[in-house]
């Protein structure tokens, strides 16, 4: 996790880069990407991870993960043509989603990516493609879909029970051209559980023995969804103890280990949140304090578009760093953001010491809070790059202060 910010760096980023940022910590990130990968590899040393890239596609960060050694994970035509210009190779992708396009399909094809299909309108666009072009090898997988015990279904992928995760690889089988090398899954649950992931695993090894038999099986992404490294104000807001990587790793590469001792097939995970959530904060400061009735109104320069756009359930954990001394304590205040909606409520119930101008630091706020910012009566804030191990590094912008200009640049004036 990030180390703490002082006042006198907080002033100092403030004056160069106005009054709400983020700050990325690159080392953080590659020490959880080591610690994943070495968690897992304990148990089952045929391990490859692919970088979530929809979780937090800064170009920056997903320069990092690439020289880490991960893959791209992709799940849209722009993600793929981001890590195209990053650098990442064809045979360096995966290519996930509901909705493949068919020329994103024929590029990845081209390109030689790998091809996880989540419906049958995309394997019609591969068999036409290799009717168009005869002679062409694609590499391909299928994502699939069956019961972990959740209360409604994933609406992703074939679905297993039925026989259709089955028949569909037995059509890709008899396609001249068209080489099925693995199964994947992705589940997303609140729990994130121990047994879920257990569960994702043991079928997908039981689906891969059945389809598989007679066919080489290259590997099985288990997808991602992990629990990451959490602070106590985090953890303790779950009713349940969240797992750790190494856990997860005895789990799922353990039964991996078990099923097949000569260690193959790989296995292929794909983090995101788990690895990303912890390596960046968000800073803000109070623009001002009023009492409404009795209740003290505390509006600040962040919103929760930048600490919790997803709308989950979590309260992001925070501190109140003073610009100046002081002792101007609030009880059962309201924190709320820039936005005029009312349900821009930060924290619903603060009590503390704070008055207008101190920071405002949000921990964990590294997984979707980037891509999923709308662009709504603020512009996006700058996001800073930093290096927990070497401090003495300069700051480095890799994403710059949203202007109009930014926002409104594809718009017909």
């Amino acid at each position: 996790m990030q180390k703490e910010l002082t006042t006198a760096q907080l002033k100092l980023l403030q004056s160069l880069y106005g009054d709400s940022f983020y700050l990325f910590d690159r080392h953080v990130l590659k020490q959880n990407l080591d610690s994943f990968k070495s968690a897992f590899e304990q148990y089952y040393n045929n391990v490859n991870l692919a970088y979530s890239v929809k979780t937090n596609y800064i170009p920056a960060v997903c320069k990092l993960a690439r020289r880490q050694g991960l893959l791209a994970e992709v799940v849209s035509g722009l993600e793929y043509e981001l890590v195209k210009k990053i650098g990442y190779k064809g045979s360096e992708i995966i290519f996930n989603g509901p909705v493949k396009e068919e020329g994103e399909l024929v590029r990845a094809f081209d390109d030689g990516a790998l091809v996880q299909f989540d419906s049958g309108e995309e394997i019609e666009v591969l068999k036409q493609y290799l009717h168009r072009n005869p002679g062409k090898k694609i590499r391909c997988a299928v994502r699939c879909n069956f019961d972990i015990g959740e209360a409604e279904r994933s609406r992703f992928g074939f679905d297993a029970k039925s026989g259709e995760v089955k028949s569909v690889c037995d059509e890709l089988f008899s396609i001249d051209g068209c080489i099925p090398i693995g199964l994947h899954c992705h589940f997303s649950t609140r729990h994130r559980s121990l047994d879920s992931f257990k569960i994702r695993a043991k079928k997908l090894i039981d689906l891969a023995r059945n389809i598989f038999s007679g066919h080489h099986l290259e590997y099985l992404n288990v997808g991602g969804g992990f629990f990451g490294p959490l602070p106590k104000s985090l953890s303790h807001q779950y009713s349940f103890e969240t797992p750790s990587f190494v856990e997860y790793g005895r789990v799922i590469a353990g039964l991996m280990s078990h099923e097949f001792p000569g260690q193959k097939p790989q296995l292929i995970l794909e983090p995101g949140i788990s690895v990303l959530a912890d390596t960046m904060k968000f800073v803000c400061r109070v623009a001002s304090i009023k009492t409404i009735g009795s209740k003290p109104v505390i509006t600040v320069t962040g919103s929760l578009h930048n600490i919790r756009p997803t709308n989950s359930h979590v309260e992001m954990p925070f501190r109140v760093v003073k610009m100046l001394p002081h002792k101007n304590s609030l009880k059962g205040g309201v924190i709320g953001g820039y936005t005029c909606m009312k349900a821009d409520i930060i924290c619903s119930s603060f009590s503390g010491e704070i008055r207008q101008g101190d920071f405002l630091v949000f921990d964990h706020v590294g997984a979707y809070n980037i891509v999923m910012k709308p662009p709504f009566i603020r512009g996006a804030p700058p996001v800073l790059m930093t290096d927990g191990q070497n401090p003495e590094k300069e700051v480095e912008v890799i994403k710059e202060k949203e202007t109009v200009d930014m926002m409104f640049a594809s718009y017909k004036f």
